[in-house]
């Protein structure tokens, strides 16, 4: 416990940590708290470790010398050193304690829908949020935890957590330290909809209460990486800072490293938004899906942000200022408020109860996954065709909000474009009524396999029972959707969902 009390600091720390940081570090558990964990191993070594870990503190002394002995490093490799010595090159940076750690991290799919209003038009339409892959800190130990080490794909099969195997593994002499498990991430959705309450976001009023979460599935990871304390000397001050370097890749360029922009930047207005120069997006991918609403002007909007464009559909990877992806970042990842303060991070709120005692993590959650299991590739499948159809869905209300604005009769012709694996793109000209009917029995038909194709974990849950009555549960209801779509002439487009929804129904009646 002595070790989870000394990551959780209660004020704002100095923008540098103190040399003893690294040794607060510690690894106190003997065996995994829950078999759900999964491990990334550590891929790079100690010494390739070191080298980068190394050029990345010379850029971020931001010292004229220092960047010339970086790019020698970088182009020559460590070999240069000797010569570099020579001439007095990185002289004032000097490398002290380095660690390798495992640092808890969430991995998270999710879906949310409900309720919103269109301001100034007094309709009201609904929302749709996913998120795939999205990273939440496993810890709020600040400013590690502004950092969401998200990375390109990871294996599937990830081995499990085991203590006694994974913290050995680059040998007696580099000892890994594992970092506990202290934030839960539903804790997290509970904080998030606190402070979303109820408000006015480009043009739609939100209520959180009016909004559910359709899934969620959350897979605990330990990702490696090194860190490394620095001290730069330049005339009579003396800085000390942390470099931060993944480790779950043999090529080192395939490794982001970050370190703390240099105070005199952050006093220039450059680097404020992040603690870090380099980091990588908490929500790397996610989907909002909104109705669509008038323009609003600057004195409407509850920001500064530009108004938004036609599409009902913000996706990311983007760049659109205020984005509901960069709004996450910038929680749970704050800027510095001032060049020589660290801001505790806001998931301090969420680690303890009002009495500060420590909140646990419900370990047996069924939202809590194993990475390797077999059902983050069910939810991920299932994920996609909500995308689709939900897409389809904002597609479908925008035909007819453009319908609705053409004179009466009128049923212009769009241009619609087939495309068939193996085969040259087709585009024939449709009347938008053809266009809408087609649409609305394809929309039809995917909610249909969306509901059927929804993951039996997550059925299970909703029905809030477990064990083998809910499998028999399961089963019956497949059955009867099956025999539902069953015909002399085979089910139409559209038919399935219809068929579903009408087995679904009668099954929760019977319940």
């Amino acid at each position: 416990m002595a070790l989870i009390k000394s990551l959780r600091p209660r004020a704002a720390l100095p923008l540098h940590p103190h040399p003893r940081l690294l040794t607060r570090l510690q690894s106190t558990a003997s065996a995994s708290p829950s078999p759900k964990i999964s491990a990334v191993p550590f891929r790079l070594s100690p010494s390739e470790a070191a080298h980068k870990l190394h050029m990345n503190a010379l850029v971020a002394s931001a010292q004229p010398l220092n960047l010339i002995y970086a790019g020698l490093l970088k182009v020559f490799g460590p070999g240069i050193a000797p010569i570099a010595r020579e001439f007095g090159l990185g002289e004032s940076l000097k490398m002290g304690e380095v660690k390798a750690c495992y640092w808890p991290v969430w991995r998270c799919d999710a879906i949310a829908e409900g309720k919103v209003e269109v301001r100034g038009s007094g309709k009201e339409g609904k929302g749709w949020l996913g998120v795939k892959e999205g990273y939440v800190p496993g810890n709020a130990f600040a400013p590690l935890s502004y950092l969401s080490y998200a990375v390109p794909p990871l294996p599937d099969d990830l081995p499990r957590y085991n203590p006694t195997k994974h913290l050995r593994q680059l040998g007696d002499d580099t000892e890994i330290v594992a970092v506990p498990f202290t934030v839960s991430p539903m804790a997290v959705i509970k904080r998030i909809r606190y402070l979303v309450g109820r408000r006015t976001w480009e043009g739609i009023r939100l209520d959180e209460r009016d909004w559910q979460e359709t899934m969620v599935a959350c897979y605990p990871l330990f990702f490696p990486i090194y860190l490394a304390q620095f001290e730069h000397t330049l005339g009579d001050s003396n800085r000390v800072f942390t470099v931060v370097l993944d480790a779950h890749d043999e090529n080192v360029n395939h490794c982001r490293a970050s370190w703390p922009a240099p105070p005199e930047m952050i006093e220039r207005g450059r680097f404020n938004n992040n603690y870090y120069v380099n980091p990588a997006p908490f929500l790397p991918t996610s989907t909002f899906i909104l109705p669509s609403r008038p323009p609003i002007s600057s004195s409407e909007s509850s920001d500064s942000s530009p108004a938004p464009s036609p599409s009902p559909i913000l996706s990311t990877p983007s760049h659109a200022h205020s984005n509901p992806a960069e709004i996450f970042s910038s929680w749970l990842s704050p800027g510095p408020s001032s060049p020589t303060i660290i801001r505790p991070s806001p998931l301090l709120e969420i680690e303890t109860d009002e009495e500060g005692n420590e909140v646990p993590i419900e370990w047996d959650d069924p939202r809590i996954q194993s990475w390797s299991g077999e059902e983050r590739a069910e939810n991920w499948e299932w994920f996609e065709k909500a995308v689709e159809v939900h897409k389809g869905i904002a597609a479908l209300e925008g035909l007819a909000e453009l319908s609705a604005q053409l004179p009466e009769g009128a049923d212009p012709k769009g241009m619609v474009i087939s495309t068939t694996p193996g085969q040259k793109t087709n585009f024939a000209p449709r009347p938008m009524s053809e266009i809408r009917r087609q649409l609305a029995n394809d929309v039809e038909r995917m909610k249909g396999e969306l509901e059927e194709g929804k993951p039996g974990w997550l059925r299970r849950f909703e029905r809030g029972s477990t064990g083998e009555e809910a499998e028999v549960q399961e089963v019956h209801e497949v059955q009867e959707v099956q025999e539902g779509e069953k015909g002399e002439e085979g089910p139409k487009s559209g038919e399935s969902g219809e068929a579903l929804e009408k087995a679904i129904g009668e099954e929760r009646k019977g319940e």
